[in-house]
């Protein structure tokens, strides 16, 4: 604890007990484990024999105590002593007895910020486990992370006496809900393998780094093995491109080189991803089943993360897909899988916030509680013949896979999610060496700009392209090229718009009532506005109301005076009407 609260009472150098046996002025022996005194329970003038007490550990909270001849308790020691059960445990003692509720919540926090296992994202609290699990702390896990790290006491009026408790309810709840938890440690991502620097250096150290605001829970000697020299080469980075591709990738169909290499960088991305802000979802697209896609997606999740991952079915709406994403990230295990995507990949909200923002936050399901979350995991998907819509196009990565005829006849020529399993360090450290040594090389390297990527960019991106691949992102630049489907079904309004009313003013009764060109029809058609053959007068209205005022490529639809009144215009800037 960092403040010294008056009703907080810590342990001295000496536990309670020995503390005790010093102010009777008891005689004993004593050193790091254990105390030997003359047994008070069977002492007599005529004799007394020695007795032992094991001072508290973390395993043994109260201690234990032992006498040969009488086999007396170490309750009833304790009680010789005039110590109450509680009163041996080597832990902080709090007294609640009219304590204000934030000077305790104050105290509280102290120790959540004091322990190596608590940490916060955002407002809300968790525990990480030494696997490198991320659980939210919870108010039945709060009372029993307190009941461990400190005694609780109050003032029993009718005993008049102080005795043990429990932390109280009011406490436990605003804490758990407070959105302060000042000197708790934030962390924005988990490396559970070793991690490269800004200057291109490994990190094999595990461990909290307040720097980057990262917590890297793995075991370094699974990793020494496979440790390059701290100087790394273009040549290194050679070898461990060639390893990828001849052990890893050589049986996936790509479609074309550029998907092999998109690949490659949901390799490095996977093993980068504690330390890079925001990064796309690589979505795993084929052009039948069985081709290897889910397989891909496994073996860039065992990249990601040691930890066991679960693959989700894609939520049918918005609400759905929030409540997905706040469980799969809460249990963070470094990994989100979307698997078999069937016919489109919708742009909810929820996931496109994700994609770029540190934090999402959602409703904890069943109560009103607001949950935060880190998004600094590997996002993928697979599916067939689906591409990303709206606003997810900017933000997903896609890798072709086009099987041959019968692929559910190929097979691997190893089981090569399991060997990326028992291999994972090796291959952990092979995708790291890449993104060390291009950063190590200071060399400058150009290539498009991609908004909001560009820390993915360096670390993901460009290295590849350093050696000789295809740019990773070119999918991604191909996607923004011909730009979302329903953009381009409103553009063709638009033009249909003014090819038939030209500068003039038109309304939904002009639309509804007017001859119709084939094309301007089947606009309408294709942003289903036309039922039964007939124009749905309210619908069309709707649409024309919300794309009102928004440029779509170089035409504007404008309202006149009326607001029921439009009319067609190319888009100039500082045109305002």
């Amino acid at each position: 604890m960092s403040k010294n609260h008056w009703f907080v009472h810590r342990t001295g150098r000496d536990c309670a007990v020995v503390a005790q046996l010093k102010a009777k002025g008891v005689s004993f022996k004593e050193d790091r484990q254990k105390v030997v005194l003359i047994c008070p329970l069977c002492q007599t003038d005529e004799s007394s024999v020695e007795a032992v007490y094991t001072k508290p550990t973390v395993s043994n909270e109260y201690g234990t105590y032992k006498c040969s001849r009488c086999k007396g308790s170490l309750g009833q020691f304790l009680n010789s002593l005039g110590l109450k059960r509680f009163m041996a445990r080597n832990v902080p003692r709090i007294y609640v007895t009219d304590v204000p509720v934030h000077e305790l919540a104050e105290a509280v926090n102290d120790l959540l910020a004091s322990s190596a296992y608590i940490f916060r994202v955002g407002k809300t609290l968790y525990w990480i486990s030494e696997e490198g699990a991320i659980v939210a702390l919870g108010e039945s896990d709060l009372v029993l992370f307190l009941s461990r790290e400190c005694q609780w006491v109050k003032y029993d009026a009718r005993q008049k006496s102080y005795t043990a408790t429990q932390p109280p309810n009011l406490l436990i709840k605003t804490v758990v809900n407070s959105a302060s938890h000042r000197g708790v440690k934030e962390i924005l991502g988990i490396a559970r393998s070793p991690y490269v620097l800004s200057n291109g250096f490994l990190s094999m150290k595990p461990g909290f780094n307040a720097n980057l605001k990262i917590l890297a829970v793995f075991d370094t000697k699974n990793y020494l093995p496979f440790a390059c020299s701290e100087r790394l080469t273009k040549e290194d980075a050679l070898e461990a491109l060639n390893f990828l591709n001849e052990e890893i990738l050589r049986d996936f169909p790509f479609q074309e080189d550029i998907d092999r290499s998109a690949a490659l960088s949901a390799f490095l991305t996977a093993a980068n991803r504690a330390v890079i802000q925001r990064a796309p979802l690589f979505l795993v697209a084929a052009n039948s089943m069985s081709s290897g896609k889910s397989v891909l997606c496994r073996l860039i999740g065992q990249i990601a993360t040691p930890l066991p991952f679960a693959e989700a079915s894609m939520p049918t709406s918005q609400i759905e897909m929030g409540k997905t994403l706040l469980s799969q990230l809460q249990n963070n295990s470094g990994v989100v899988i979307f698997d078999n995507v069937i016919d489109r990949f919708p742009d909810y909200p929820s996931l496109c916030t994700c994609l770029t923002q540190p934090l999402f936050e959602h409703r904890q399901l069943h109560s009103n509680t607001m949950k935060q979350v880190s998004t600094r995991v590997t996002f993928l998907a697979s599916g067939n013949f689906i591409r990303p819509e709206g606003d997810l196009i900017r933000r997903v990565l896609t890798i072709q896979l086009a099987a041959d005829e019968h692929p559910e006849q190929r097979r691997f020529y190893t089981d090569i999610v399991k060997y990326a399993e028992q291999h994972r360090p090796e291959i952990v450290m092979k995708a790291v060496s890449i993104t060390a040594a291009f950063l190590q090389s200071g060399e400058l390297i150009s290539c498009r700009s991609l908004a909001g990527f560009e820390e993915w960019t360096e670390r993901c991106r460009k290295p590849l392209i350093w050696l000789g691949l295809q740019d990773p992102a070119t999918r991604l630049f191909v996607q923004l090229k011909y730009g979302d489907e329903t953009v381009w079904k409103r553009y063709r309004l638009l033009k249909n718009l003014s090819q038939k009313y030209g500068d003039g003013i038109f309304t939904v009764k002009d639309l509804c009532s007017d001859s119709l060109s084939v094309e301007l029809r089947d606009s309408l058609i294709d942003l289903e506005l036309v039922e039964q053959g007939q124009i749905n007068r309210v619908k069309l209205g709707r649409l024309l109301g919300l794309i009102a005022d928004y440029p779509i490529k170089g035409l504007i639809l404008k309202r006149v005076s009326n607001r029921t009144e439009y009319r067609v215009t190319i888009f100039e800037r500082g045109a305002l009407e």
